[in-house]
């Protein structure tokens, strides 16, 4: 089997393991919700984790349709249609306004990229090192690796977006992830 191909073979798995892997992540996140409501000292606290709860356990079936539908496309555009961004397709003369809740997101994606490519730090420089060996030897940066925290994070962030939830519930849950 030629490199290349392990490499599509790698690629095919993590797409068809997508599925079963987000399962078990929705699954533990509900749990923990659970346990954080039980544990809360205020009624507050309490009924905020439990919403979350409720929300993520009635919406899990979409959204894991949705973060699986969005790592496949992020993936198809990482492999093959990597586009870079014309400068004209960059205006730093127009200026736009920036939704709060959007921005509170962002730096929520950002954090959950930054904290999972701390905690499976080895994990992601292993596994970058053997796809790029397995890429004929190029020299990759590491935002070459197609299975990369930020790949995760923005999926899972897109799949949110993609479930009834309101601004603060897709906030609150990004933040449990």
């Amino acid at each position: 089997m030629l490199p290349s191909e392990i490499f599509q073979s790698c690629i095919d798995d993590a797409i068809q393991r997508s599925d079963e892997l987000m399962r078990s992540v929705v699954r533990q996140v509900i749990d923990a919700l659970e346990q954080q409501a039980e544990a809360a000292g205020t009624g507050r606290d309490r009924q905020q984790f439990s919403d979350m709860s409720h929300a993520l356990r009635q919406n899990e079936g979409k959204l894991i349709q949705a973060f699986v539908e969005r790592f496949h496309a992020v993936l198809d555009e990482e492999l093959y249609e990597k586009k870079p961004v014309s400068p004209k397709e960059l205006q730093f003369d127009v200026l736009s306004l920036v939704d709060e809740s959007d921005l509170e997101e962002g730096v929520e994606v950002s954090r959950l990229t930054h904290m999972l490519e701390s905690e499976a730090q080895w994990e992601v420089r292993d596994l970058g090192a053997r796809l790029d060996s397995l890429r004929a030897g190029q020299h990759a940066a590491p935002q070459s690796n197609p299975l990369r925290p930020e790949v995760f994070s923005k999926s899972l962030h897109h799949a949110l977006g993609m479930v009834d939830l309101d601004a603060e519930e897709r906030l609150g849950l990004l933040r449990a992830f």
